[in-house]
C-alpha cells in the first residue's frame, strides 16, 4: 500500500493541468531483459536442490503516457519477453521455454532539458526524465507449468533520455529496474526460498504525440 500511495501522490501533484501543457503520447519499444542474481531453489531430498533462473532475452512493449504538466507525467506500460528458464538439478542443467509479461503504472518527472546549437542547424534537444511506480510480473510457459504463485507485484524505477526527432515523433532510450520479492509453491514441499529479484531492462522506444504540442494554441 505504501508503494501505491507514492504513485498516487505523484499523480496528485500533477493535477490541475494547464491546457497548454496537457499532452498525450503513445509508442512501442524494443529492448533487452536482463535478470540479475541467482534463481529460486527448493530441496528435493538427499541434499539435492532444483533451481530455476531466467535467462537474458529480447523484449517488446508498448507505452501510453499523459503529461498534465510540462515536467510531470503518468505512464502505463506493457511488455513481453520470451526469456527462457535455466532449470538445474543434481543431474543436469537445461533451458526450458518460458515467457514473462510485465505491466506497470508510474510517474515521470523531467529532471533536465539539454539543448545545444540553433534550431534547424544541428540543433540537439534531450530531455532527461526519472520514473518510479508499481507493476506486476507474470511468468508462464513450460518452465512454470507445474508451479503456483507465478504472478508477483513489484516496484519499477529508471531513468531515460528522449529526443524530439521531427514534429510529433520522439525517440527515447531508458534503463529500468523491476524489483520484486518472490517465492513459488508457497506452503508446499517444493516451496522455493524467498528472494529479491532485480530485472534490468534496456529499451529503445519510438513515440508519437497525441493532440497539440505543449504551448500550442
Amino acid at each position: 500500500m505504501r508503494r501505491l500511495s507514492v504513485v498516487l501522490g505523484m499523480v496528485a501533484l500533477a493535477a490541475a493541468p494547464s491546457r497548454a501543457a496537457a499532452q498525450g503520447e503513445m509508442g512501442v519499444y524494443v529492448g533487452t531483459f536482463w535478470p540479475l542474481g541467482g534463481g529460486w531453489r527448493y530441496d528435493v531430498g538427499s541434499g539435492g536442490q532444483v533451481e530455476r533462473r531466467h535467462i537474458a532475452s529480447h523484449m517488446l512493449g508498448a507505452r501510453v503516457a499523459y503529461w498534465p504538466k510540462a515536467r510531470m507525467a503518468v505512464e502505463g506500460t506493457l511488455s513481453f519477453t520470451p526469456s527462457q528458464v535455466a532449470v538445474s538439478d543434481p543431474a543436469r542443467i537445461r533451458d526450458v521455454r518460458a515467457r514473462v509479461v510485465l505491466s506497470s503504472v508510474r510517474g515521470l518527472y523531467r529532471l533536465a532539458s539539454i539543448r545545444d546549437g540553433q534550431p534547424g542547424a544541428g540543433f540537439a534537444h534531450w530531455d532527461i526524465n526519472a520514473g518510479f511506480g508499481i507493476g506486476l510480473m507474470s511468468r508462464s510457459g513450460s518452465a512454470w507449468s507445474n508451479v503456483s504463485g507465478t504472478t508477483h507485484p513489484g516496484t519499477i524505477f529508471g531513468i531515460e533520455a528522449r529526443n524530439p526527432v521531427a514534429g510529433s515523433f520522439t525517440v527515447r532510450v531508458a534503463v529500468e529496474d523491476f524489483v520484486s520479492w518472490a517465492t513459488f509453491d508457497k506452503g508446499l514441499q517444493s516451496q522455493t526460498r524467498w528472494r529479491v529479484q532485480n530485472d534490468i531492462m534496456f529499451t529503445f522506444a519510438a513515440q508519437v504525440q497525441l493532440g497539440k504540442p505543449r504551448g500550442a494554441r
